[in-house]
């Protein structure tokens, strides 16, 4: 499993070709360079962003199962039991891949690797900056001893103390998402209205109209450019897409990486509208 830093390396290539290819496949079908580059754009960036969110998911199910794993060695060292025995016999911790974890490491102590290698790899294994550190307090209390279940047990209360507040953060940051998506759509659906109703009525009153002197009028429609108008529309929405969905990940996430998905979302939604509507 490797860290966050590899993934991103990994799928730069891949990201770079997907984007040239979306883009040459746009420009043969619609000859529009912003549908190009957004097309592009969705295609290069949708496995990354798939990636991205796996490993999103895997991070998250093991900080979920780190206040677990703590609590249970904390009950088996009151009860008289050696960490490493304790680890043999872990309960659900609601997390397979931290799970995975330990039977990898207790393999590596078993097969007589030295506790220090064998933590090592375990920590290799873990992508997240508090297991990681969890790892190393366990690492540090097989070898030098000590008071184990009063450190255990402030370790867990610290631990369950931020999941809790993390968990509430998330919670209440979860409707700002739903605000952006839902003023979102809305503006997808006036704008496709506008450009599918109001703009087309436009037009049939410049053409109905062309003999009449409307140089003084509020709307100047004899200079009006409909089509010009229908790609302001577009590109709101793109650019809002695109700043929406990297407002979503700094807020809710602490990372514009992660808002990268929503704003691909957001394109998607864009483009479809737009579609649908024979906007585009």
């Amino acid at each position: 499993m490797g860290n966050m830093k590899s993934i991103i390396s990994r799928f730069k290539m891949l990201m770079i070709i997907g984007v040239v290819c979306g883009i040459v496949v746009a420009v043969i079908q619609y000859e529009r360079p912003i549908l190009a580059l957004m097309l592009g754009s969705i295609i290069g960036v949708a496995p990354f962003m798939v990636r991205i969110v796996y490993m999103n998911r895997i991070i998250s199910s093991i900080d979920k199962g780190i206040p677990y794993l703590l609590l249970h060695l904390l009950e088996s060292t009151k009860n008289g039991l050696n960490i490493i025995v304790a680890l043999q016999s872990i309960p659900d911790i609601k997390s397979d891949h931290l799970r995975d974890a330990v039977n990898r490491l207790l393999m590596n102590i078993v097969s007589g690797s030295s506790i220090d290698v064998a933590f090592d790899r375990f920590e290799n294994d873990l992508v997240t900056p508090l297991a990681k550190s969890i790892s190393n307090v366990i690492r540090i209390l097989i070898i030098n001893g000590g008071n184990i279940p009063l450190i255990l047990e402030r370790t867990y209360n610290n631990v369950y103390t931020m999941y809790v507040l993390e968990e509430e953060r998330k919670a209440k940051l979860e409707s700002y998402k739903h605000i952006v998506y839902i003023s979102y759509i809305i503006y997808i659906a006036i704008a496709v209205m506008l450009s599918t109703n109001l703009f087309n009525s436009v037009s049939d009153m410049v053409n109905t109209y062309t003999d009449v002197n409307i140089s003084n009028s509020l709307f100047r429609l004899n200079v009006t450019n409909i089509d010009e108008m229908r790609d302001i529309m577009l590109h709101m929405g793109i650019i809002e897409a695109i700043i929406g969905g990297l407002g979503i990940g700094k807020i809710c996430y602490g990372s514009m990486l992660n808002g990268l998905r929503h704003s691909i979302v957001m394109l998607v939604i864009c483009l479809l509208g737009f579609y649908i509507g024979g906007v585009i």
